[in-house]
């Protein structure tokens, strides 16, 4: 292409005598002439600065080389992906113990209640009059109440009235916080040791629990009272008509 506009350039530089339209054949002659000249000198060019030196080394221009490059080659100046990996953030996996398992549990025993139990003592309270803790964890919020024995509500908490607003409601991070304000209120009511009912599947269940112990609770059981729908989900709305 480069070659073809200097040779179109060249054409139409040629003195006015030559007639340009009745000699078409003499044009394309002269036009291949000055190519071939054209060409010829850039070669001797190139091939005085492909001279080798004395020392061997090569003294071509780098300057007037071209690389190309592709996708492939500039990977391979980039970091890797394990590097890149490393330098990221690690993933949240939630609180302990809401994916996972430790192997000791197995091994405990009285974990789950006998005929026994509701006349346990737990710092001279029997378990059946000790407080209660309700936990409802649902997507979009984790709701707190807690009560004596006999059901009487002494303090309701969530986490809108923490602080939290929007879709912020609905995570571990605001049940954690709602719960340890929670658990300040409780040991203010003089209810230390705790049993805990969580209903629901929300990201707030065992991040409530873990901020009633970090405010000081001494949670006592843990009763998961989550609704089983056995029968037949019920049909959902009809659309809706605009």
């Amino acid at each position: 292409m480069a070659l073809q506009n200097f040779a179109r350039r060249a054409f139409w530089t040629l003195p006015s005598s030559f007639s340009r339209h009745s000699s078409g054949h003499d044009a394309r002659i002269i036009c291949n002439r000055i190519s071939v000249n054209w060409l010829s000198s850039q070669s001797e060019k190139w091939s005085t600065k492909n001279r080798l030196d004395l020392n061997g080394t090569s003294t071509v221009d780098h300057a007037r080389r071209h690389f190309h490059t592709c996708a492939t080659r500039l990977k391979k100046d980039d970091l890797s992906r394990a590097q890149m990996a490393a330098s990221m953030p690690k993933q949240d996996e939630g609180t302990q113990g809401e994916n996972m398992l430790d192997v000791i549990y197995d091994q405990q025993t009285d974990v789950f209640p006998d005929e026994g139990t509701p006349n346990r003592l737990f710092d001279g309270i029997r378990f059946a009059d000790l407080p209660i803790c309700d936990i409802t964890a649902t997507p979009n919020n984790t709701i707190m109440t807690l009560s004596n024995s006999a059901g009487i509500v002494k303090s309701i908490h969530s986490c809108g009235r923490e602080g939290f607003k929007n879709t912020r409601e609905g995570t571990n991070v605001a049940a954690q916080a709602t719960a340890i304000t929670m658990a300040l209120r409780g040991i203010a009511f003089g209810m230390k040791n705790v049993r805990v009912t969580v209903a629901g599947l929300g990201p707030g269940r065992m991040a409530a629990i873990k901020g009633l112990t970090m405010g000081g609770m001494n949670v006592i059981s843990i009763t998961d009272k989550t609704p089983i729908a056995w029968s037949s989900f019920p049909r959902p709305k009809k659309r809706r008509k605009l």
